[in-house]
């Protein structure tokens, strides 16, 4: 198992149970409790989690890690529903839009317009598949590494998203942080 797959387990077991233990985690993984602190290390520094004595917490100010498909790629609440309705009325014809990965980027599909043309940019390779065979509306899908949640965030799909001029965008944070 390669260590980012460890590190993904990790935040999964983090979620489940409100905490893990290193010494637990070092057995369940067959690896030294040396390669457990150091992921541990590597998870606090990205914001993952709050290393304690002998284990970790949640971080609390950071949901972990994105939703399950089954609840990203869903029906959506109501409030997302009303949301992502009122939002759709925004777009015209001709406009270039920006449409993120969020789940409510995902709610927001069903109340497209499909009675004039646009055009879509994404980063989410769910979005792209779902808009793939609507005819009114061209969909560009930003090139990179494709993370776990399906969305495309690197360095690379920064500088393919340069080369356009969008009009309207949709885009969701799951967390903010200032630098210092």
């Amino acid at each position: 198992m390669f260590s980012d797959e460890r590190r993904q387990e990790i935040l999964e077991l983090l979620e489940k149970n409100g905490r893990v233990l290193a010494k637990d985690l070092s057995k369940s993984f067959n690896v030294s409790i040396d390669s457990i602190r150091r992921d541990l290390s590597i998870m606090e520094e990205q914001g993952l989690l709050k290393r304690t004595h002998g284990g970790a917490i949640p971080f609390p100010a950071v949901r972990q890690m994105a939703q399950p498909p089954s609840k990203r790629y869903g029906e959506g609440s109501i409030y997302q529903n009303a949301i992502a309705k009122l939002a759709s009325s925004y777009i015209e014809e001709n406009q270039t839009v920006f449409i993120g990965g969020a789940s409510i980027h995902y709610v927001l599909l069903k109340y497209l317009p499909n009675n004039f043309p646009f055009t879509v940019i994404t980063n989410s390779v769910e979005i792209a598949y779902y808009l793939r065979h609507i005819d009114s509306i061209k969909t560009y899908l930003i090139g990179g590494e494709v993370k776990s949640s399906g969305n495309i965030t690197d360095a690379l799909a920064n500088e393919f998203a340069r080369q356009f001029t969008v009009d309207l965008c949709f885009a969701a944070a799951g967390a903010l942080s200032s630098k210092d």
